[in-house]
């Protein structure tokens, strides 16, 4: 076999994987089952290959609460901060995607529900713009409901953290001015209360690709044409 049509070769299989790791199906990035009055906190994930320490935790200024089966917090009542990124109330879902890799997410299910004095309007915010604005904001209801978010997040690395965070000033009821009291809960919760079914995000884990010539496929072409270029000079 030639030495050209070796390369091409190498060219066609290796524009093949990036073909596929491109368009690789979505499936789970991190999941989060909590089936117990008081689940632990933070709850333990579960994780694809690549991603790793999956944490559903609260910040240090809220109380578990105990409520069947739910991950449920209070002390929603402290005063917000003055921007979401350092507001000391929230519940988070974090991972950690291994060096060297790159995720994206398309998708969030889970389920949640406010008590009545509880928080009225929750945002949904991620750490890779610092929680600059939320991803989608819930209009909380006194009933578990279920909720599957559409998300188009690319690019994440190292440790992704994703924050509940109360806006407005608005109890569940949407009439009661004011934020939650001490004792109004927010709290999350396995899809249709399922054991079977947990809180999950969707997407796809992809190896960083290494900027080398072996990596580029048309740079490997230039390779094989030059050298051909060079033989028939010669």
């Amino acid at each position: 076999m030639s030495r050209i049509r070796r390369m091409m070769l190498v060219i066609v299989a290796i524009a093949a994987i990036l073909v596929v790791s491109q368009n690789a199906p979505a499936a789970m990035i991190a999941s989060w089952s909590v089936t117990t009055t008081n689940p632990p906190s933070p709850v333990v994930g579960t994780t694809a290959t690549h991603v790793s320490t999956a944490e559903l935790a609260r910040s240090a200024a809220l109380t578990a609460n105990s409520s069947g089966s739910t991950y449920s917090s209070s002390g929603w009542a402290t005063a917000p901060g003055a921007t979401p990124a350092v507001d000391v109330n929230y519940v988070a879902f974090r991972f950690t995607v291994e060096a060297g890799y790159t995720a994206s997410i398309t998708q969030f299910d889970f389920r949640a529900r406010s008590a009545t004095n509880g928080p009225g309007t929750m945002g949904f915010y991620v750490s890779a713009d610092n929680y600059a604005s939320p991803l989608f904001t819930l209009a909380m209801t006194a009933t578990d409901t279920n909720y599957s978010k559409s998300l188009s997040l690319t690019g994440l690395t190292g440790i992704v953290e994703f924050r509940f965070i109360e806006i407005g000033n608005l109890q569940q009821d949407q009439t009661t001015p004011g934020t939650a009291t001490g004792a109004g809960t927010f709290r999350v919760s396995n899809v249709s209360g399922s054991s079977a079914t947990p809180m999950v995000f969707t997407g796809t884990v992809s190896a960083i690709p290494v900027p080398t010539p072996l990596a580029l496929p048309g740079g490997l072409a230039l390779m094989a044409f030059g050298s051909a270029a060079g033989r028939r000079r010669r």
